[in-house]
């Protein structure tokens, strides 16, 4: 799981950016942990597992689910690359992106 920091065109603050981060791993943890698996909110994480196949349509919809609680947050698309998935985020209108990994288990 890998996240990309790049700083956007606008100028941030460096707590903007350590927000910005946080909220990185947030969105890929909640992508990463299967959905149900959570004990206090069972609602949290991605159905990714799921997908048997890599049908960029599939996952971009379950990233969309698993992150729909989160403020500012658009799953703008996903890529498959060498079988990683690879999620451009809006935050905030600022584009980031995100990497995800599974081992074989997926």
């Amino acid at each position: 799981m890998t996240t990309d920091n790049e700083t956007a065109k606008s100028s941030i603050t460096a707590d903007e950016c350590d927000e910005i981060s946080k909220l990185l791993s947030d969105c890929l943890y909640s992508l990463y942990c299967p959905r149900g698996k959570f004990y206090p909110k069972k609602d949290y994480g991605s159905l990714i597992r799921l997908c048997q196949s890599e049908n960029e349509m599939y996952l971009l919809a379950y990233a969309r689910q698993a992150l729909s609680a989160f403020d500012g947050v658009y799953v703008k698309s996903v890529a498959v690359e060498k079988g990683n998935f690879v999620f451009t985020l809006l935050i905030n209108e600022q584009e980031r992106t995100v990497t995800l990994t599974y081992e074989a288990d997926i």
